[in-house]
C-alpha cells in the first residue's frame, strides 16, 4: 500500500488521518483533541454531532426493541387467558355450539 502525503503539505509522507473526514494529516496540521486526531475544528465538531445523533438512534431503537417486546407479552398473556378460560368454560357451553365444534375438531384431525 502506497503512503499517504499530507494534503497541505505534498512533501510530508503520514500514516495518520482525521477521524471524521478521513484526508491525510501531517503533524502540523493535526488537530488533537480527546476524541482523536482531526484536520479541522470543523471535522471535530462533526464527529461529536455524529457521536450524538447515534447515541440518540441507539437510545430510540432500545425504547422500540423493549416496546415491542412489551406488545408480545402482552398478547400472549391475553392469548393463555383466553384459552384458560375457554377450558373451563366449555362445560357450559349449549351442545347447539359443541356439535358443529366437535364435527370441526373430528374432521381436522381425522376422526380421532
Amino acid at each position: 500500500m502506497a503512503q499517504s502525503h499530507c494534503l497541505k503539505h505534498q512533501e510530508r509522507p503520514t500514516d495518520t488521518r482525521c477521524k471524521s473526514c478521513l484526508k491525510p494529516i501531517c503533524e502540523e496540521c493535526t488537530y488533537t483533541t480527546p476524541e482523536g486526531k482531526f484536520c479541522s475544528d470543523q471535522c471535530h465538531q462533526n464527529s461529536i454531532t455524529s457521536a450524538e445523533k447515534l447515541a440518540k438512534l441507539r437510545a430510540d431503537e432500545a425504547a422500540l426493541a423493549a416496546e415491542r417486546q412489551r406488545a408480545a407479552l402482552i398478547k400472549t398473556v391475553i392469548l393463555i387467558l383466553l384459552l384458560v378460560g375457554g377450558y373451563f368454560a366449555w362445560p357450559h357451553v349449549p351442545d347447539s355450539v359443541k356439535k358443529p365444534v366437535n364435527r370441526i375438531i373430528k374432521s381436522v384431525t381425522g376422526g380421532k
